[in-house]
């Protein structure tokens, strides 16, 4: 009822908000789809707007046509629900039309994933507000949702939400619900876009699984609130949608107005200065709440009566402090988390060692280009060796890299493989310091049926290196190139050389 109070209230004025034309496009047209009529939508936005939102109303008119859900417009107001956390805030036209128009896929529409955006932004933290826009995702975080290997990460996002809408729709009180499906669309996608630290919370969450769980037990706190204050629901099955006069008596429910309390919320008590509680349970009877001292581990569980909740507790911004875990604070010592990184310097030391015995330098080649390599001398069988050196030892790996098949190793005399990443090649600026290095092993272009350098495996220094050494006698001037490939792997095709 208030709601459609509301929406008649809206019909008279223009509406200088997105989210308030959106709601006043919905209203229009479900008065004129009520008499019977067709309603255009873009123009009925450009007729409703006000001010700078006058630019694009259009663009918002084809979003109630497209995205609104259709009468009774429950995404429009879904969407209200989050315009009041700030109405000065705006999102901007050139947001709002990626999110309305860019083309997800051909065989989906992804009405829900488009509202989450939206949300997004509408429940941006004040960080991310910038000159009164909202700023937590851009016009390229929504075209990049485009790229081919999001498709089957938006359609199982989309099938989540479509869940959730559901639960969210049959869901009583609707505002609260509402709060939860919010939550719930702001965490997977800054997941899914890899921006949960930007959010709101600051939070990164395991998995959508995990996401998806926590908005059903914050739906099912809800629920069990409602439950538990409305007996008139009883009879009949289906859930209130108004407000009724049982709730506005009800404490618990005049306390969630202006309290999170929510399962696994931090709160304080007021008898209780300098402790950080969290909830435990919240029902009709009121709250219950536990600390734990991180020192002792002693417990203490306090019930909080439904008629003190707004009294007693507050609510917190702050993590509950943990002690570490024994095995994780050992390894954080220096001792134990530089140890790997002893170790990689130490292989650097024999791999320059190992460079400056038996590699060449600036006598021995002559380099086209920075890419290509020639012999500035003669070289018999097996006298030029090239090591793969890099430029420093954080280019030294013990995980292994991608591609790390066509990474040269380091073998020590324990079987422990390290992986030598090429350096940054050389490059020459004009007017500015150069940069990089040049390493041959690196710089050596493969060729099956020119090649004149193998792959082989030196000792040195108690470690086993894979380096490249020339098969066969190389002549004064002739290109430098190999016949091998360190993962043993062949081209599908030979390589074909044009000239002579």
């Amino acid at each position: 009822m208030v709601q459609g109070a509301l929406n008649a209230t809206n019909i008279c004025f223009e509406a200088v908000g997105e989210v308030e034309l959106l709601s006043t496009v919905a209203a229009r047209a479900q008065h004129l789809m009520d008499a019977g009529k067709m309603p255009d939508f873009a123009k009925l936005a450009e007729l409703s707007a006000a001010g700078s939102v006058s630019a694009y109303a259009n663009v918002l008119g084809k979003f109630v046509q497209c995205f609104g859900g259709g009468s009774p417009w429950a995404a429009i107001k879904y969407l209200s629900t989050f315009s009041m956390v700030d109405k000065s805030v705006s999102l901007g036209k050139e947001y709002f039309q990626a999110v309305t128009e860019t083309d997800f896929s051909s065989a989906n529409m992804y009405p829900l994933l488009r509202l989450g955006f939206l949300c997004c932004n509408l429940t941006a933290p004040k960080a991310k507000i910038q000159d009164g826009f909202a700023r937590l995702l851009s016009k390229s975080d929504v075209i990049s949702c485009k790229a081919k290997k999001m498709a089957p990460v938006l359609e199982d996002l989309e099938k989540r939400m479509a869940a959730a809408w559901g639960k969210t729709l049959s869901s009583s009180p609707q505002a609260s619900a509402f709060k939860a499906f919010g939550r719930f669309q702001v965490r997977s996608l800054l997941r899914i876009l890899k921006k949960e630290k930007s959010g709101g919370e600051g939070v990164t969450y395991g998995s959508l699984d995990e996401i998806m769980e926590l908005f059903n037990q914050e739906l099912e706190s809800h629920q069990a609130h409602v439950v538990a204050s409305s007996a008139s629901s009883a009879s009949g099955g289906s859930v209130p949608q108004a407000l009724t006069m049982d709730q506005a008596k009800d404490p618990m429910f005049l306390a969630s107005l202006k309290l999170k309390l929510e399962v696994g919320e931090v709160c304080t008590h007021k008898n209780h200065p300098g402790k950080l509680f969290k909830i435990l349970k919240v029902d009709g009877n009121g709250v219950q709440i536990k600390y734990q001292d991180p020192v002792t581990s002693y417990e203490e569980v306090i019930d909080v009566p439904q008629g003190e909740v707004l009294e007693m507790i507050k609510n917190a911004k702050g993590k509950i402090p943990q002690m570490m875990d024994p095995a994780k604070l050992e390894a954080a010592f220096p001792n134990v988390a530089c140890h790997e990184e002893l170790a990689k310097c130490q292989a650097y030391m024999v791999l320059m060692d190992c460079y400056n015995q038996m590699d060449c330098d600036s006598t021995h080649i002559k380099v086209l280009g920075a890419s290509r390599l020639f012999a500035k001398q003669a070289f018999k069988k097996a006298e030029l060796v090239f090591v793969p050196i890099t430029s420093s030892a954080s280019l030294l790996s013990f995980s292994k890299p991608k591609n790390f098949e066509q990474c040269p190793t380091m073998v020590s005399s324990e079987g422990k493989i390290l992986y030598i990443l090429p350096p940054k090649v050389f490059k020459e600026q004009e007017g500015k310091p150069s940069e990089g290095v040049i390493v041959p092993f690196f710089l050596t272009k493969y060729d099956e049926e020119h090649g004149n350098m193998k792959h082989e495996t030196k000792e040195f220094g108690g470690y086993k290196l894979a380096c490249l050494v020339n098969s066969k006698a190389i002549a004064k001037g002739e290109e430098i190139l190999a016949c091998s490939r360190l993962d043993g792997s062949q081209p599908s095709k030979k390589r074909k050389l044009t000239g002579k």
